[in-house]
């Protein structure tokens, strides 16, 4: 598969630019080495409205396969995801979507096009989740090997979409904005992006676009700097419904392990997140039951380990520390979201 990277939060983002920017090397051993010797760096970032849906992705293979994908494996017509296959297949077969990859790359590449799915039953609670199901581009990469990536800015290409019956959009048909971060305080950039977010939860742009009312999720940045190409130097803002872990917590150096774990806990553990471990159950066709509970907790404690770092850090805990604790409360999140289902 080409999975597309997961994209990590604003402070994921921050960290990531200034180690880039103290990097000074290695030593014989292999040992990095940063020295913090100049100021943090001006950035420009391409920002686009994040929306509410399942990362899916079409690769069109240098020797004339077309596969298709969702977040997490190869779907197609007979095991497919919300119809994501079933819907592209036409656009494929009528080489519509083959007209958009080769404005991508040459002949000889293999080409990968991710989009967001949304529309009805992909997600719940949100605008675009009132609308017939659209697949939303926004980003595509030429890959020459499974290393050797390149990762195109969209935002640089003048796509020309053919007409799709309203099934193919890009991120780029919806409101934008450009902005510059200083990386020496960034929170001051933070601020303006989050004023933003918050006025794209209260009404979506891309569902006021199509008529339809209602929340909207929140933002990706993008650099568009020279050497800090690919998602590697993306974030992601959700406003606060959609949000997967809580405010920072104050620092204090007098509690104890247990109530630093059990604020990491109502940190990290949010509805959001625990709902996402449901999204991935469906994805896989998995039954939303008792004898999925180990596929549930394998995926959140992955998803906590991969994105919680920095709160883990804020915390003064490592992963052993909660992992007991992580299990024990989504399990019991995941029997009750079992129960009140079967009841309904």
């Amino acid at each position: 598969m080409n999975k597309f990277p997961k994209i990590g939060n604003f402070r994921n983002l921050v960290k990531k630019v200034r180690q880039k920017h103290d990097f000074q090397g290695k030593t014989e051993c292999g040992i990095p080495i940063f020295e913090h010797d100049t100021a943090y760096p001006v950035l420009s970032f391409f920002c686009s409205i994040k929306m509410h849906g399942s990362n899916t992705s079409i690769v069109f293979h240098k020797d004339g396969r077309t596969i298709f994908q969702s977040r997490n494996r190869v779907v197609n017509p007979l095991n497919d995801f919300q119809q994501f296959s079933n819907i592209m297949s036409i656009e494929v077969g009528s080489n519509k979507l083959w007209e958009v990859r080769n404005q991508l790359g040459n002949a000889g590449e293999t080409v990968t096009i991710y989009g967001e799915l949304i529309g009805k039953n992909v997600q719940r609670g949100v605008a675009v989740s009132e609308l017939e199901k659209r697949w939303v581009i926004f980003a595509a990469s030429v890959n020459y090997s499974e290393e050797d990536i390149e990762w195109l800015d969209l935002n640089m290409i003048d796509i020309q979409l053919p007409d799709t019956n309203n099934r193919i959009f890009l991120n780029t048909d919806f409101p934008t904005l450009s902005k510059n971060i200083c990386f020496e305080t960034p929170q001051e950039s933070l601020a303006v992006l989050e004023g933003w977010v918050k006025e794209i939860e209260t009404e979506c742009p891309v569902g006021r676009h199509f008529g339809v009312l209602g929340v909207g999720e929140g933002i990706v940045i993008r650099c568009t700097n020279d050497g800090y190409g690919g998602p590697e130097f993306w974030g992601k803002i959700k406003g606060e419904k959609h949000k997967t872990a809580g405010n920072k917590p104050r620092t204090n150096k007098m509690r104890g392990q247990t109530e630093d774990a059990s604020v990491f806990l109502e940190m990290v553990l949010t509805e959001p997140r625990l709902n996402q471990g449901i999204e991935y159950l469906n994805e896989m066709n998995l039954p939303i039951d008792r004898t999925s509970t180990g596929k549930y907790l394998e995926w959140v404690m992955n998803d906590v380990g991969a994105e919680c770092v920095e709160e883990l850090k804020e915390c003064n805990l490592n992963f052993n520390h909660v992992k007991a604790p992580l299990n024990k409360n989504s399990r019991e999140w995941f029997f009750s979201y079992i129960d009140s289902n079967l009841n309904n």
